[in-house]
C-alpha cells in the first residue's frame, strides 16, 4: 500500500483479509484438499482416511501458515507414501491416518509448542508472524566488563537489533532523569539473547 499515492488511497476502500483459523483449514482439507490429493495419487476414500485430529496435528506441527498450500503438500506427501505402502506391502485398506500416524508418515514436526522459559532475566515478548502472532522469550544477562556494552545474539532481524540498540542508548542517556543510578550500569555489559526472533 505504500506505493499507492495518498489521493488515490483516499478514494479506495482497503479490504484486509485474515488467514484461516485451524477449524476452517480442517474443513477445507476434508472438502477440497484430501479429495484432490487422493485423485492425484490414484487413491480413493476406501484406501486412506484422515481423522480430524490428524489434520489438526498437520496444521499445528507441519503447516503453520495463513493459507493452506503447505497443508495440501503434506496431505499429498502422506497420500503418496500410503500409495507406495499399498502397492508394495499390500497393506490392509483403508489406511487410517490418526494423530499418532502423522509423525510416522511426515517425520519430526517442524513446529513444536515449547514451554516458555521463566526465571530471573527472562521476559516474554510479543511478535508478529504470518500466522497472526506469537510469543517469544527474551533472555538478559548483566555482568561487569569495565565499560558499557550491549551484546545481541539469537535469531534477530535488523529491526529488532535497531530497537534494542535504541532502547539501550536511551536508558544510558536518560538514566538519571528516569530515577536510576548511572554509576550502577556504566561499567557493565548487557547481553540479550532471543532464541526465536521475529518482528516485534
Amino acid at each position: 500500500l505504500d506505493t499507492i499515492p495518498r489521493p488515490l488511497m483516499d478514494r479506495m476502500e482497503v479490504i484486509r483479509l485474515s488467514g484461516y483459523i485451524s477449524e476452517e483449514k480442517v474443513n477445507i482439507a476434508r472438502k477440497h484438499l484430501i479429495p484432490k490429493q487422493l485423485e492425484k495419487n490414484g487413491l480413493t476414500k476406501s484406501h486412506i482416511r484422515f481423522s480430524r485430529e490428524s489434520l489438526r496435528t498437520i496444521i499445528e506441527g507441519y503447516a503453520r501458515e495463513a493459507g493452506v498450500r503447505r497443508l495440501e503438500q503434506k496431505i499429498g506427501a502422506i497420500s503418496r507414501k500410503a500409495a507406495v505402502r499399498i502397492l508394495e506391502d499390500e497393506t490392509q485398506t483403508p489406511i487410517q491416518i490418526g494423530q499418532n500416524q502423522v509423525e510416522e508418515f511426515l517425520g519430526k514436526p517442524d513446529f513444536r509448542d515449547e514451554k516458555p522459559l521463566s526465571g530471573v532475566g527472562v521476559v516474554t515478548g510479543l511478535a508478529w508472524t504470518s500466522m497472526g502472532g506469537a510469543t517469544l522469550d527474551v533472555e538478559a544477562a548483566f555482568y561487569a566488563t569495565g565499560k558499557p556494552h550491549l551484546s545481541l545474539t539469537g535469531k534477530l532481524g535488523d529491526v529488532m537489533k535497531e530497537s534494542a540498540e535504541i532502547a539501550y542508548h536511551y536508558v544510558l542517556g536518560q538514566c538519571n532523569e528516569l530515577g536510576g543510578d548511572l554509576s550502577r550500569i556504566e561499567d557493565k555489559s548487557i547481553h540479550l539473547h532471543v532464541p526465536e526472533g521475529a518482528t516485534p
